[in-house]
């Protein structure tokens, strides 16, 4: 091959999640410990939105990331007493 060589590169980051957003956290718990981390999915509920503006000309970008928390059940419930904090 004409002394070309090719260079594979993977680039990957493994974190554990903010398990406050975590909703199939209970589900994990037992499979934490027999599975792979890399075959654990971890649900999170939440919004991602990107909007273009101009500004004189000039393009803006902004971004919304939401996240939704599973340990708290809303605004109704809290009125109500229904979260310990």
């Amino acid at each position: 091959m004409c002394g070309v060589s090719f260079v594979s590169v993977v680039h990957a980051v493994s974190s554990e999640p903010y398990f406050k957003y975590v909703w199939n956290e209970r589900l994990l718990d037992k499979l934490r410990s027999v599975v792979h981390p890399d075959w654990l999915l971890y649900i999170i509920h939440g919004f991602c939105g990107q909007s273009k503006l101009l500004i004189y000309g000039r393009p803006v970008y902004v971004t919304l990331i939401a996240r939704r928390s599973s340990r708290f059940a809303g605004t109704r419930f809290l009125k109500r007493g229904a979260n310990c904090e």
